[in-house]
């Protein structure tokens, strides 16, 4: 026999031995592992993941629907959840965005005296990043509240007669008990003041909720707490409106993805439905476009 054919046929009886069970044992998967001291192969499932809740489609609107509004501590947020009727099912939350509608729900809920309530709203559904937010649109109805104890309040002195404002109060409080009074804004303390980048400036000139923004040119920047703002150009009188923060939406993801590439300097033209939220507006992009950048050619 040539050494070459010897060589092959002893290649091949040691890959057969390598292959045969020893002592009846079955061959290993792919996959699997032996235990220490077993000869019987054990799966290695991969661990389970925790359920999430599906996704509504942008544009698709809630009508009247009834969910727990809650405080979220960590994000410094509101969150909406929807009880899920299927007991294996997670419940559905989204992040209640910046509107004056918002504003309205968080004095109910400081009146009703509880951080958790059940209210029945209205809104428009956007996505953003493979989340839900809710941009309310109709006044929420408070379905349920928490019990709560009234505060003891010390007997004082008849106040005199007169139509002053703290006359108009204690005489509310006397017929429907006490009026919580609005407390000193606290950035670190209010969920939704994450969308506030620094102090509002109550000499700027703000635009009504729903005011249609059509067409304006300006560029985007990232903000301190990592919201994106349009910051308006000048117009032909050299004045320029003050920076809106934009709400999460899929416009503002494709576009934070062309920002993010691109550059922060790259001129943007904008229209979208403003909000109002705490004497700051927002804008609810609806349409974008990146205009092209002409150079003057000299012949």
């Amino acid at each position: 026999m040539r050494p070459a054919a010897f060589l092959l046929a002893m290649m091949l009886m040691m890959l057969v031995m390598l292959a045969t069970p020893v002592n009846g044992q079955t061959p290993v998967p792919a996959g699997q592992s032996v235990p220490p001291g077993g000869d019987r192969p054990t799966s290695m499932p991969a661990p389970p993941r925790a359920p999430v809740a599906p996704l509504l489609r942008e544009g698709s609107h809630v009508v009247r629907v009834i969910g727990r509004v809650e405080a979220d501590e960590e994000s410094r947020t509101w969150q909406f959840r929807i009880a899920s009727t299927d007991p294996h099912s997670p419940d559905h939350a989204m992040t209640l965005l910046p509107c004056s509608v918002l504003q309205e729900l968080e004095r109910i809920v400081a009146t009703a005296g509880g951080s958790a309530q059940r209210f029945e709203v209205t809104g428009e559904v956007t996505v953003f990043h493979g989340r839900n937010y809710l941009l309310l649109t109709h006044p929420p109805v408070l379905i349920e509240q928490s019990a709560r104890t009234p505060a003891a309040v010390p007997a004082s002195p008849p106040p005199p007669s007169g139509d002053s404002t703290s006359e108009i109060i204690r005489e509310l409080e006397r017929d429907i008990g006490p009026i919580a009074r609005r407390p000193a804004a606290d950035p670190a303390a209010n969920p939704a003041d994450r969308w506030l980048d620094g102090t509002p400036d109550p000499s700027v000139d703000l635009r009504r909720e729903s005011t249609l923004v059509v067409g304006r040119r300006g560029r985007i920047r990232r903000a301190g707490g990592g919201a994106y703002q349009l910051l308006f150009d000048a117009d032909a009188e050299g004045l320029a409106d003050p920076p809106m923060t934009l709400l999460p939406c899929l416009l503002l993801e494709r576009l934070a993805e062309y920002i993010d590439h691109a550059g922060s300097d790259r001129a943007v033209i904008m229209s979208g439905v403003v909000t109002m939220y705490k004497n700051r507006n927002y804008l609810r992009p609806t349409v974008y476009r990146i205009p092209q950048e002409r150079t003057t050619l000299v012949p």
